[in-house]
């Protein structure tokens, strides 16, 4: 007996958040056209720390864990709250 796919033609929310994709065309055709090997597509924040951590690691690295340790603490806070410790 053969399986059917019911997943064949849905999207999910990571797709649907998704960058536009005439931004993407866009820079793929710029990038073939300037001779580059390689590109960086991602959004804003995302790219950013891309830039971050290759070109000043240490920076990125300081910004990265400032960031987790916030959400690190929120997360613990709301768990607090629940009473779920």
């Amino acid at each position: 007996m053969e399986s059917v796919d019911t997943t064949f033609g849905d999207s999910d929310n990571n797709i649907d958040a998704g960058l536009d994709t005439d931004f993407v065309v866009d820079r793929v055709l710029a990038t073939s056209y300037a001779g580059h090997k390689e590109i960086w597509i991602a959004p804003k924040k995302e790219l950013l720390l891309l830039y971050l951590n290759q070109y000043i690691p240490e920076t990125a690295h300081k910004l990265m864990m400032k960031s987790l340790s916030k959400q690190y603490a929120v997360e613990k806070g709301n768990q607090t709250k629940n009473g779920e410790l």
